[in-house]
């Protein structure tokens, strides 16, 4: 983290975030060092299937490769972690594909790129965290080159598939989906006020400034509560749960994200979302129905104001967007998706 972010970091999160910082930061240190995680292997017994070996660098992408890849028999995959020592040159050569979780990672373990499948999870591997990242920014020449050269490259939204394919580069699109235990609808009460939750690292993309902003003004005008969970340090299950249950409306304000995967844990435990036109929002929040798309401060403002003077409007979204979430990001449709783009890679010129 260098200064820059630093600064901003303690300007969106103040004085809470650096003390429960701090105190992660010393709770870490004080824990014991933990053995690093071993390399395991998914999918086919079968010796002759194709080997392919899935590099991670954290929990986030490898519990994506485990859903993409748990149940399938068509290859055997390899999950290592990048600072694996067995991770030489000559080992990585030895598998027929090599799977990037980052697209970044081809970097520092490259390969023969007629055998990497690149993964881009968020928009920021590539671009700058700017509002018009669209609009007024290229991907550099040098990611370029990575992109079009590998054997395929992977994308999480359908956005992400139409700016890669507007500058020459194929893409496969794998959703991904939360894997937060899903609430019961008996367990949402009908009276619960509404009242505001965000989270996520204090990134730029993350447009915490409007989050802020516009939870303010609508504690002023509605007296609606509000929390942003937005330090680096993850709550346990328990606590994670217990956060999302106390809020009734999820409101999204980033402007660049791949997912975001907080919106379709909130939609398991039954938040209404609230959310600017970004990542797979339009994949899963139909307009009115399970949720709401908002594209300036008035129409945020407007849909909270209905929301925070209608208790039924508010509860019976919160089921539509418990159901709704069931029904287009449930593991069994993730992994239909991904098998199909898998057959397409293997089935691509010869390994």
């Amino acid at each position: 983290m260098n200064l820059s972010q630093l600064r901003y970091r303690i300007g969106i999160g103040g004085l809470p975030w650096v003390a429960k910082t701090a105190l992660g930061v010393a709770r870490h240190a004080l824990e014991p060092a933990k053995a690093a995680k071993p390399a395991f292997e998914l999918g086919s017994s079968d010796p002759a299937a194709p080997r392919i070996l899935h590099l991670h660098s954290g929990w986030a992408i490898e519990t994506v490769g485990r859903l993409w890849f748990t149940g399938q028999t068509r290859a055997r995959v390899t999950f290592m972690r990048t600072g694996d020592p067995q991770l030489t040159a000559e080992f990585i050569n030895g598998f027929d594909l090599v799977w990037y979780g980052y697209s970044s990672l081809f970097r520092q373990h490259p390969c023969d790129p007629a055998k990497a499948i690149l993964a881009v999870h968020d928009p920021a591997e590539l671009f700058p965290e700017r509002p018009d990242w669209k609009s007024a920014c290229t991907i550099p020449e040098e990611h370029l080159k990575r992109l079009r050269g590998a054997r395929a490259v992977v994308v999480i939204s359908r956005e992400m598939q139409q700016v890669l394919e507007n500058a020459g580069v194929n893409a496969l699109r794998i959703p991904t989906c939360s894997q937060v235990p899903l609430r019961n609808e008996a367990e949402i009460p009908a009276d619960d006020p509404a009242s505001l939750l965000s989270v996520g690292r204090i990134y730029r993309r993350k447009n915490f400034e409007q989050f802020k902003w516009l939870a303010a003004a609508a504690r002023q005008r509605h007296g609606l509560r509000s929390h942003l969970k937005g330090d680096h340090f993850p709550l346990s299950e328990a606590q994670y749960l217990r956060l999302l249950d106390r809020h009734s409306i999820y409101l999204c304000t980033s402007f660049q994200e791949g997912g975001p995967l907080p919106v379709m844990d909130a939609m398991r435990r039954g938040a209404v979302v609230i959310s600017t036109r970004v990542g797979q929002i339009p994949e899963i929040i139909d307009h009115g129905v399970n949720g709401f798309i908002c594209g300036s401060d008035a129409e945020f403002l407007e849909v909270l104001r209905k929301l925070s003077s209608d208790p039924q409007l508010l509860h019976s979204l919160r089921l539509a967007s418990l159901r709704h979430i069931q029904q287009v990001r449930n593991e069994a449709a993730i992994r239909s998706e991904a098998m199909r783009a898998l057959g397409s890679i293997l089935e691509a010129p010869a390994i």
